[in-house]
C-alpha cells in the first residue's frame, strides 16, 4: 500500500516537474496514468485541464472541466476555467451561463464577477461589464486591477472623464501601478490634456523603465505635438538597448521622416523591415520618404516588397495607386484602384482614388459622377478634397486646385497644413500678393501661439525628464515589482482599434541654403532612372469596365491602354519658393539637447512660416523698392529675437552659437533691404570679366577658395555668436569638399 502511494506521489511530482520545463507532452502521460486508475480526482482532473489550457489546448480542457462539474456542481474553479474557455472560443452565451451558475454557487468569489466582466467586454456589452467590475470594487475596494478594468472599458466607450477619475482611484491604491499610469496618460491624450499625457507616460516609465508599449506610445505624443527631439532622445535612449527591435526603429524613422530627414528615415525604416519583414507601418513610410526624397524607383520598388507581404491589404493598394498617379503611371494606377474598388466599392477613400484618376486621365464627366457618389456617402467628409487639389497641381490646373482647398478650408478653417497648400498653389499662379496675405495670416497664428505657450519653471522640467537608460525595475521590494501579467486577465491596456496613416504631402523647400548645398551636391548626383522598368505595362492588359458600374463610372472601351502616359513630363516651376528656407527646427537642435519648453516649440515653428513672407515679398518688385513695405515683417523677426532672451541660461547659449542666431541676423537685414549674397556674388563676378581664374575655374574648387578665404573674416566678426556659428559651418562645410572632387 505505502508503495502505491509512493508511486502515485512520484508521478505527481514529475507531472508538476514537466509542466514548470513545458514538458506538456510528458505531463499529459502522467496525468492520463493517473487518472486511469483514478478517474475521479478531481486534484488530477483539474491538474490536466489547466494543463490543456497552458498547451493551446483549449478545446480538449472542456470535458474535463465538464466532469469536474458534474462530479461537484459548486466546484467554482472549474466553473470559472470553462467560462473562461468558452469567451476565448468566442461562445460568449456559454460562457455567460456557466459564469452566472458560478456566481450562483458562491457569490463572494471574485473571480466569477472578474470573468463575468471580461465577457460582456468581448461581447460589446459594456454596461454590463461595468456592472461586474463594480462589484468587485465594492466587494475588493483596494483591488487595483479591477480599477484598471473599469477605466479601460469607460475609455473603450470613449466616457474619458470616468476612465480618468478609475484609474487616478486605482493609483490611491498603487502609485507605481505602470499599467494605470498608462492608461491614463492615454484617456489625457484623448481628451486633449497633452501636458498631463505626458507627466502620466512620464510615472509609467520611472514605474516599468523601458516598457516598450509605453515608449512607443509617447513617443506618438511627442512626434504629434512637434517635440521631436524629445522624441527622438526618447527612442534614441530605448534603441541603445533594443536595438534590434523593429518597432523602435520605425519609430525612429517617424521621427526623421517630420523631420524631413528623408534620408535618415530611409535608413532607420530599412532596418526595421530588415527585423520585422511584416512591418506594415514600415513598408509604408519607407515607400513615402523615398517618394519625398524624390528615389521613385526605391518607392515602387518597396511598394512591391509590401505588397508581397500584405498582397491583399487595402491599405497597402491605396498607398501603391497613390503613389503610381504621382509618379504618372495612370495605367498601372487604374489596375491597383481597380482592385480596390472589386473590395471595397463603397470606401470613401477608394472613391477619392478613383476621383483622382479622372482629374489626371481629364475625364470630368467621370469624375462628376464619382463626386457625386462622394457627397451622397459623406456629405460632411471634405478631406478627398485635399486629395483632389493635390492631383489638380500636379497636372498643372492650379485654378481648379484653389477651388478644392478653399472649398475644404470653408469647413475646416483651422488647417494650417491646408492654408499653406493655397499658398503655395497662389505662388504657382503668379499671384503673390494672396500668397503673401495667406503667409502673413500663418506667420501672424504662429507668433500668437508663442506668446500663449506657457514657460515652464525649472521644477515642472523635472516632471518632464524622459527615463535613463540605467534605470532599473524594483526588484528588492516585491509589492514594486511589475508581475507577468496575463493579456486579458491582468494589466488591459487601452488601444484604439484602428490607426490610419495619414498621407502628408510636403512641399519641396527652396532656399539660399539649399541653392549652396545643390552646388556641393551635384558632384554625385545619380544617373536618371526609368521608373518604366519597374511594370511591364506592354502586356495586353485587360480593359477596366466597371468601376461603379450602376452610375457608369467606369473607363471607357476607347479609353485604350497607352503606354506613352506612363512617362509623363513633370514641368518644373519657375516660382518654387513655397517651403521654408531653413530646415525644421528640431534639426537645428545639438544631439545632447535633452528638453524642449513649450516656448521653444513655438518659436521653432514660427521662424519657417515667416520666411515665406520675406521670400513672397522679394518676388514682389512693387514692394521691393522701399525698406518701409517690410517694416512689420522686419519687427516680427526682431522679435523673436528678442524672445530668445527668455530662454533658460544654457538654452540661450546654445541658441546664440545655432544656425537660427545667423538666420535671425540675416532676415532682419534682409527685410532692411541689403543686397543678400548672391547679389553681391554676382556683382563681383562682374567686377572683372577679364578675370582667367574666374573663368577656368571649376564650381567646386571657386566654392572651396571662397570658403577658406572666409575663415579669417569670420574669426574677425565683433559678434563672437555669429563667429562661432558661421565658422563652425564654414568648417564642415570645407570637410566635404576634398571628398568631393576626388
Amino acid at each position: 500500500m505505502e508503495d502505491k502511494e509512493l508511486s502515485v506521489k512520484l508521478k505527481k511530482d514529475r507531472a508538476a516537474a514537466a509542466v514548470l520545463s513545458r514538458d506538456y507532452e510528458l505531463a499529459t502521460q502522467l496525468y492520463t496514468q493517473l487518472l486511469s486508475s483514478d478517474p475521479e480526482n478531481k486534484e488530477l482532473l483539474f491538474a490536466l485541464g489547466n494543463l490543456y489550457e497552458r498547451s493551446g489546448n483549449n478545446r480538449e480542457a472542456i470535458p474535463v472541466y465538464k466532469k469536474i462539474v458534474a462530479l461537484d456542481g459548486q466546484n467554482v474553479n472549474a466553473l470559472n476555467s470553462l467560462g473562461s474557455i468558452y469567451r476565448r472560443l468566442g461562445k460568449y452565451n456559454e460562457s455567460i451561463a456557466v459564469l452566472e451558475q458560478a456566481v450562483i454557487a458562491d457569490e463572494k468569489d471574485m473571480q466569477s464577477f472578474y470573468n463575468l466582466g471580461f465577457t460582456y467586454r468581448s461581447m460589446e456589452k459594456y454596461d454590463y461589464a461595468i456592472k461586474s467590475f463594480k462589484i468587485v470594487i465594492e466587494s475588493k475596494p483596494d483591488d487595483v486591477l479591477a480599477y484598471n478594468h473599469l477605466g479601460a472599458i469607460y475609455a473603450i466607450k470613449n466616457e474619458q472623464k470616468k476612465a480618468i477619475s478609475t484609474f487616478l482611484m486605482g493609483l490611491t491604491i498603487d502609485p507605481n501601478h505602470p499599467v494605470l499610469h498608462l492608461n491614463l496618460a492615454k484617456s489625457y491624450e484623448a481628451i486633449g490634456n497633452v501636458q498631463k499625457a505626458k507627466q502620466e507616460y512620464e510615472a509609467t516609465l520611472r514605474s516599468n523603465p523601458g516598457w516598450l508599449e509605453a515608449i512607443d506610445s509617447y513617443a506618438d505624443l511627442l512626434i504629434s505635438t512637434g517635440e521631436l527631439k524629445n522624441a527622438s532622445d526618447l527612442v534614441t535612449k530605448s534603441l541603445n538597448l533594443h536595438s534590434d527591435d523593429s518597432g523602435l526603429h520605425t519609430k525612429m524613422g517617424q521621427v526623421y521622416y517630420f523631420q524631413e530627414e528623408f534620408s535618415s528615415a530611409e535608413t532607420e525604416f530599412t532596418e526595421a523591415v530588415k527585423f520585422d519583414s511584416k512591418n506594415k507601418k514600415a513598408f509604408s513610410f519607407l515607400a513615402e520618404s523615398y517618394e519625398k526624397n524624390g528615389k521613385l524607383e526605391q518607392a515602387l520598388q518597396t511598394m512591391q516588397q509590401y505588397e508581397e507581404a500584405y498582397p491583399s491589404d487595402s491599405e497597402m493598394l491605396r498607398q501603391y495607386a497613390s503613389i503610381l498617379l504621382s509618379n504618372g503611371k495612370f495605367n498601372s494606377a487604374s489596375r491597383k484602384i481597380k482592385e480596390l474598388y472589386d473590395k471595397e466599392p463603397d470606401s470613401i477613400q477608394t472613391l477619392s482614388l478613383l476621383s483622382q484618376y479622372f482629374i489626371c486621365r481629364g475625364n470630368d464627366e467621370k469624375l462628376s459622377k464619382c463626386l457625386s457618389k462622394i457627397q451622397k456617402k459623406s456629405p460632411n467628409d471634405l478631406k478627398y478634397k485635399l486629395d483632389m487639389a493635390k492631383r489638380y497641381e500636379q497636372m498643372e490646373a492650379y485654378s481648379k486646385a484653389e477651388t478644392q482647398l478653399k472649398e475644404y478650408l470653408l469647413s475646416n478653417p483651422n488647417d494650417r497644413d491646408a492654408e499653406a497648400f493655397l499658398a503655395s498653389i497662389y505662388e504657382k499662379e503668379g499671384r503673390l500678393e494672396n500668397a503673401l496675405s495667406l503667409y502673413q495670416k500663418l506667420s501672424a497664428d504662429s507668433e500668437n501661439e508663442l506668446k500663449d505657450s506657457p514657460v515652464l519653471t525649472e521644477e515642472e522640467n523635472v516632471a518632464g525628464e524622459t527615463l535613463s537608460s540605467d534605470s532599473e525595475p524594483d526588484t528588492e521590494n516585491p509589492e514594486n515589482a511589475i508581475p507577468e501579467l496575463p493579456a486579458e486577465d491582468e494589466g488591459e491596456i487601452v488601444t484604439e482599434k484602428t490607426e490610419e496613416l495619414s498621407e502628408l504631402e510636403a512641399i519641396e523647400p527652396r532656399s539660399d541654403a539649399d541653392l549652396i548645398n545643390n552646388l556641393i551636391d551635384s558632384a554625385r548626383e545619380e544617373s536618371e532612372f526609368n521608373v518604366n522598368d519597374i511594370f511591364d505595362d506592354t502586356q495586353n492588359t485587360k480593359q477596366i469596365n466597371s468601376f461603379v458600374p450602376e452610375e457608369d463610372l467606369s473607363l471607357e472601351n476607347s479609353e485604350k491602354i497607352d503606354n506613352s502616359d506612363e512617362k509623363v513630363e513633370q514641368k518644373t516651376d519657375s516660382f518654387a519658393f513655397s517651403g521654408s528656407l531653413i530646415l525644421d527646427a528640431e534639426k537645428m537642435l545639438e544631439k545632447n539637447e535633452k528638453s524642449i519648453s513649450p516656448v521653444q516649440v513655438a518659436f521653432e515653428k514660427s521662424i519657417p512660416l515667416a520666411t515665406n513672407v520675406f521670400y513672397v515679398k522679394q518676388e514682389m518688385p512693387k514692394l521691393n523698392t522701399a525698406s518701409e513695405k517690410f517694416a512689420k515683417e522686419k519687427e516680427l523677426f526682431c522679435k523673436l529675437k528678442e524672445l530668445a532672451e527668455f530662454l533658460p541660461p544654457e538654452k540661450k547659449e546654445e541658441f546664440h552659437k545655432s544656425k537660427y542666431y545667423m538666420l535671425l541676423d540675416y532676415l532682419i537685414a534682409r527685410f532692411s533691404l541689403k543686397k543678400g549674397l548672391l547679389s553681391v556674388a554676382n556683382e563681383f563676378a562682374h567686377l572683372d570679366k577679364s578675370n582667367k581664374m574666374l573663368e577656368n575655374a571649376s564650381i567646386l574648387s571657386l566654392t572651396k577658395e571662397t570658403f577658406s578665404s572666409m575663415q579669417d573674416y569670420i574669426k574677425s566678426l565683433n559678434d563672437p555668436y555669429t563667429a562661432t556659428a558661421l565658422l563652425k559651418e564654414n568648417t564642415d562645410l570645407l570637410a566635404k569638399m576634398p571628398t568631393l572632387e576626388k
